[in-house]
């Protein structure tokens, strides 16, 4: 019994012994200072839970590791990060399906594979334990820290209610990347690229008449006001993640990076907070007077049939761009059975 007491205390000893030792390490080490570039305004669900990251880690590594965030494309625009990082203007920054290397991410896109964001949560994390991420990532010297995908895309409308195919005809539709702007052409309507920042003023002065975005999007980017429908068909989806410099991650000391893993697994389920339920949103929706509108029963074959070219043609750019996109593409209809 003596010696089970001893053996205890000894354990202990070591436990107090070397959590003070890493305490004094974290405590001692010069603060390595990092930067984040990101593509939305402060507060946004795609720019809070990065906060939230680097809160988490200046916490657990006790001050050592310290987040600079430039939200809002301050630092440069969305399509040059992975250059900010590579010239070291940065060390961590957002990418997407449209970012530049990161095509693969926009698989997610494809009208109808996904019906929720914990569905997308479920499918990109899936693709990238079985290693169909890897060129993307590591093998361009990017190291992921973790996923941010958003709820499926619905066409927010100003003006014209829209329940039939032939009524997209005329209709100016803004899309942000490949996907979006093939989805607007294949319902019949016109894709017109516009910036983030310029939305608000776009649908009111009429440029566009409608916008393809998730729920919080809307809300977050101040748009309720210029809406006067939704249309609620999940026609596209995103996948987004957060990257680091992978010779930035390799040059972090052992205990940091052991950190960082821990906060970026953690991540991928605060993550789910930012966003409200199916239910959540149609109430905030209804009570912001925008009316929730369908496709006709009798046009929902119709509708859907008109979007299947768009998974024809991504595949067909993904090859060009050298990425095996019919393999990824086959794998994530696997994994969506399981889900």
């Amino acid at each position: 019994m003596f010696k089970q007491r001893t053996k205890l205390l000894r354990f202990v000893f070591l436990v107090i012994v070397f959590g003070l030792a890493s305490a004094v390490s974290f405590a001692n080490a010069n603060t390595i200072e990092l930067k984040y570039a990101g593509l939305l305004p402060p507060g946004t669900t795609l720019s809070a839970p990065v906060d939230e990251w680097g809160k988490l880690v200046e916490e657990r590594t006790q001050g050592q590791v310290k987040l600079t965030t430039y939200h809002a494309q301050s630092l440069g625009k969305f399509r040059e990060f992975p250059k900010l990082m590579k010239s070291g203007l940065c060390d961590m920054a957002f990418v997407a399906g449209g970012t530049p290397g990161f095509s693969l991410l926009s698989v997610s896109e494809l009208p109808t594979l996904v019906s929720s964001m914990r569905i997308s949560m479920d499918l990109v994390n899936g693709l990238y334990r079985t290693g169909y991420f890897f060129s993307i990532f590591e093998d361009k010297g990017f190291k992921l820290m973790f996923f941010m995908n958003s709820d499926p895309r619905m066409i927010w409308l100003s003006k014209k209610k829209v329940t039939r195919l032939s009524d997209f005809k005329g209709l100016k539709i803004r899309g942000i990347s490949p996907v979006h702007i093939d989805v607007a052409k294949a319902l019949g309507a016109t894709a017109v690229g516009i910036a983030p920042a310029d939305v608000y003023m776009a649908l009111e002065r009429g440029t566009v008449d409608g916008i393809m975005n998730p729920t919080e999007g809307i809300f977050a980017m101040k748009l309720k006001d210029s809406i006067k429908y939704v249309l609620w068909e999940p026609v596209t989806s995103d996948m987004t993640a957060v990257v680091m410099n992978l010779d930035v991650w390799n040059k972090l000391p052992a205990e940091v990076r052991a950190v960082v893993q821990d906060v970026n697994a953690e991540m991928q389920y605060r993550y789910l907070n930012y966003y409200k339920t199916v239910e959540e949103d149609k109430t905030r929706i209804r009570e912001a007077g925008i009316e929730i509108v369908e496709i006709d029963p009798d046009q929902k074959s119709d509708f859907y049939a008109a979007l299947e070219p768009v998974t024809q043609n991504w595949l067909n750019q993904i090859e060009k761009m050298g990425e095996d996109g019919k393999k990824v593409y086959e794998e994530a209809r696997k994994l969506l059975e399981q889900y």
